[in-house]
């Protein structure tokens, strides 16, 4: 997955028991953070070692520090029931000492990171190459001054939950890895994290599609060709093209049709409230804003000619496509999308020629 706040940090995903984790430890630099023994080398290899109040908030949108719980799940998952095997199953196969490598069994590639500790009151740097420390979000049930973590040692094959101080003179500074929320899914084609909603019958992704393809596969473009519209409304596609190369939406995803549109605005009280349900609560000119009801969160992305050279309706019109196309008389040949206007409680359709480029939701299949 790739680090929506910055290009440079991307993070190998691993499914384990039906969860996807970050197989790489959080690199994402904090005023409270540490590489290990102040060398940034550490930190190219192992990641950084974040104390507790940042960790919490640290995991990327879509992703969460793991609560007591889910590490729990995770020790089952790769144990067979049992944490005995654990640390052996998630543990590298190279980089701990004294042969303590584990079989990486999983894809997890947990590293012999170590820890930073001020408990002896000298903050110091304890454990490279022969332990792996991450936090829970999971406050101890003495108190809010420690919480638990996953430890992993050279020494022993099992894994385990510790206790860890969070405040006062003996807190820690550990590693983080993040699990991915079961309302997200990632496109492994460019590691982008998109969240899901499930309305009705149907699960449609809940943000506009961000897929730029590669090379000469490269496809839409940004409202007023600006990179930072394609962060908040997705990139604007041509319709006939998309259409035609079948392939813009992530594995199990699809291009609606008209007939699957419809079934959505019936499972939002119908077409004449489908706005209001469904438009997001910000980002409209007055009085665009909806309730967001369901969760589906329209965005107002305007729309554009095939080669961006002009765009409008930004803030204004949401135009999402279909990929079906008008048979009528008046209309032939150009193809229907799904329109919210801000100055209307109602979804329409619009049809447009194949030229026209506008956002993409795609609906899993």
């Amino acid at each position: 997955m790739t680090d929506p706040r910055t290009p440079y940090f991307s993070y190998r995903t691993v499914e384990i028991g039906g969860r996807t984790w970050m197989a790489e430890n959080m690199a994402w630099q904090e005023a409270n953070s540490f590489c290990y023994d102040g060398n940034t080398h550490n930190c190219e290899i192992y990641g950084r070692l974040y104390v507790w109040g940042d960790a919490k908030n640290l995991c990327p949108e879509g992703w969460s520090l793991p609560s007591k719980g889910e590490w729990e799940e995770l020790i089952k998952s790769v144990g067979d029931g049992s944490a005995k095997k654990a640390g052996e199953a998630l543990k590298t196969n190279s980089g701990w000492k004294n042969d303590g490598n584990g079989t990486d069994k999983y894809g997890f590639s947990a590293l012999p990171a170590g820890f930073w500790s001020n408990y002896s009151g000298d903050g110091g740097y304890y454990g490279l190459e022969g332990a792996a420390h991450f936090w829970s979000a999971t406050a101890t049930e003495s108190g809010s001054n420690s919480a638990y973590g996953l430890k992993l040692e050279y020494t022993v094959d099992s894994a385990s939950m510790s206790e860890y101080y969070v405040t006062g003179d003996h807190y820690y500074a550990l590693s983080v890895r993040c699990i991915l929320d079961t309302n997200y899914f990632v496109d492994n084609r460019d590691g982008k994290t998109y969240r899901m909603v499930k309305i009705g019958d149907q699960v449609w992704m809940a943000q506009n599609l961000n897929y730029k393809g590669e090379g000469k596969d490269t496809i839409g473009y940004c409202y007023g060709k600006n990179s930072a519209n394609c962060n908040k409304y997705g990139r604007l596609y041509p319709i006939e093209e998309t259409i035609e190369k079948g392939s813009v939406c992530p594995e199990g995803w699809h291009l609606p049709d008209t007939t699957e549109w419809f079934a959505l605005f019936s499972a939002v009280d119908g077409k004449e409230n489908a706005a209001t349900h469904l438009n997001s609560t910000s980002g409209w000119k007055e009085p665009g804003n909806g309730d967001d009801k369901f969760g589906f969160s329209a965005l107002p992305g305007g729309r554009g000619a095939a080669s961006g050279s002009s765009c409008d309706g930004e803030k204004e019109n949401a135009w999402f496509l279909s990929k079906t196309q008008c048979q009528t008389t008046s209309c032939k040949g150009r193809y229907f999308t799904a329109n919210f206007v801000y100055s209307l409680q109602s979804a329409a359709f619009t049809d447009f020629t194949g030229t026209t480029s506008v956002s993409v939701r795609c609906l899993k299949d």
